[in-house]
């Protein structure tokens, strides 16, 4: 059975990424959605995860309208287990249906399915955080980082959905704390603002990673980094003009509005095709800030060019550093966005 579901799926999810790699999203897309459909009859077959993630990714980053009452559908009996998929795959599905919904405008409905994949979350077990899924590497992983991620991005999106400040320390609060020990240290003003830059639009940066930051870098930074959160972005409205906190995009988190209204016009005008959130998809010529390398923590918040998808392992992308043109490969995980000026 498992080599029949191979004969079946494989082609479908090696033609996908080379699809991708080539930028034909739709073609991508429609390769995808046949490996899930084609091993909805074997749903321990170790590729269907990759499969599920990469179609459901290329339908909210790049194919939202292409998105049918099909895959909706498809997707909603995935998550209610319909085909005794493991509970990682169920959650990546329920996880899905929320963000489609919230992108396709229905607000309230995605909340639901946010909630319902908190719920689902809520009920895995250490076996379920063990089971093995493909998650594009050389090698299958456990699923308990995936069920973690997928927590933290539900439980945020559903906090924005609501207008509820989270509970946990705000990044505000960390960004604080790591100024006062900057100061203490006698960091020179150039490092405190480019350290500045960088958490206002990541995870606020260790603060020993500053303190031999070449000047040249921090030039880069000021020049592309854009700083959102205290004026909106359509009128210009500050808070206190506004008389109401600014709320931000959903997706790519680096717009803010006062209104909907402002919201909607952003949307229509411009804001629609360059929407992408901070993890990716990527495309060629992107500026993105390296994070999270073991081996290379010397290239850890350096700023990067995109070339392409890695045409050998498409889990990895080539990238170049803007400051030497130095070439490296690096996973998806290691990048993160930068939403120009």
């Amino acid at each position: 059975m498992k080599t029949e579901v191979g004969r079946r799926c494989v082609p479908h999810i090696m033609q996908s990424g080379v699809h991708a790699q080539n930028g034909q999203w739709k073609l991508a897309l429609v390769e995808y959605r046949a490996a899930v459909v084609k091993s909805n009859d074997h749903p321990s077959f170790i590729l269907r995860s990759f499969a599920l993630s990469g179609w459901t990714a290329i339908l909210q980053d790049q194919c939202i309208r292409q998105t049918t009452p099909a895959d909706l559908k498809l997707l909603k009996g995935i998550a209610a287990g319909k085909y005794n998929d493991i509970l990682i795959v169920r959650v990546i599905a329920m996880y899905a249906r929320g963000i489609l919904c919230q992108d396709l405008g229905d607000r309230d409905t995605a909340a639901i399915y946010y909630r319902k994949t908190l719920a689902l979350h809520a009920t895995a077990t250490a076996q379920d955080k063990n089971a093995l899924m493909w998650a594009g590497g050389g090698r299958p992983v456990a699923a308990g980082g995936n069920f973690q991620k997928i927590f933290e991005n539900t439980t945020g999106n559903l906090l924005d959905l609501e207008g509820k400040p989270s509970s946990t320390p705000t990044q505000n609060d960390r960004i604080a704390e790591e100024e006062s020990f900057l100061k203490s240290i006698g960091v020179a003003d150039e490092h405190m603002e480019h350290w500045k830059k960088l958490s206002a639009v990541n995870t606020p940066v260790p603060a020993s990673t500053l303190t031999s930051c070449p000047v040249e870098h921090i030039e880069l930074i000021k020049t592309n980094v854009k700083v959102g959160g205290t004026t909106c972005t359509v009128c210009g409205k500050t808070p206190e003009s506004a008389d109401a906190p600014l709320s931000k995009c959903g997706k790519c988190k680096s717009r803010w509005y006062c209104n909907k209204d402002c919201q909607r016009k952003d949307y229509r005008n411009k804001h629609k095709a360059n929407c992408r959130p901070s993890k990716g998809p990527y495309k060629t010529n992107d500026l993105c800030l390296l994070k999270g390398l073991q081996n290379a923590t010397d290239l850890n918040w350096q700023m990067v060019k995109v070339m392409r998808l890695s045409p050998t392992n498409h889990s990895r992308w080539e990238v170049v550093l803007v400051m030497n043109g130095k070439k490296v490969n690096v996973k998806a995980a290691n990048l993160k966005f930068l939403h120009p000026l």
